[in-house]
């Protein structure tokens, strides 16, 4: 075998290398790069009617029009339950509608209404009347 065909068997074993780790690393890592090859995606909007943090994740129970959904989160379970609470309406991006999905991609969160609560006391004047 030649030097010259040493290189191109060795390019093209590194070119197959890197497709195949950026087609299972891609998603992961860089979603922006892979989303085009996706398919599209539908947003569904749920309101959380309950959360659950488990040692390796997340669940998450939203109620939509088209059903309920059990959202598992593993990848970033602990920035999902800081970010949403029982009440938060959120919107998925879904393929369709599912009952059960794993590591979704959060298109918004909508915190629950804040007019509802109980209004504050009153502060009192700086000038004590």
């Amino acid at each position: 075998m030649s030097a010259v065909t040493r290189g191109v068997v060795a390019a093209l074993l590194v070119g197959l290398a890197a497709g195949a780790a950026l087609g299972l690393l891609g998603p992961r890592y860089w979603p922006e790069l892979t989303a085009p090859f996706e398919g599209k995606r539908e947003l569904l909007q749920g309101e959380v009617l309950r959360e659950e943090r488990r040692e390796d994740r997340y669940l998450l129970t939203l109620k939509t029009p088209e059903g309920a959904i059990l959202a598992t989160f593993r990848e970033r379970a602990a920035e999902v339950d800081l970010l949403v609470d029982p009440g938060d309406r959120v919107t998925l991006a879904l393929r369709g509608y599912a009952p059960f999905v794993t590591d979704p991609r959060i298109a918004r969160v909508m915190k629950r209404d804040q007019s509802a609560a109980p209004p504050a006391a009153p502060a009192p004047s700086p000038t004590g009347r």
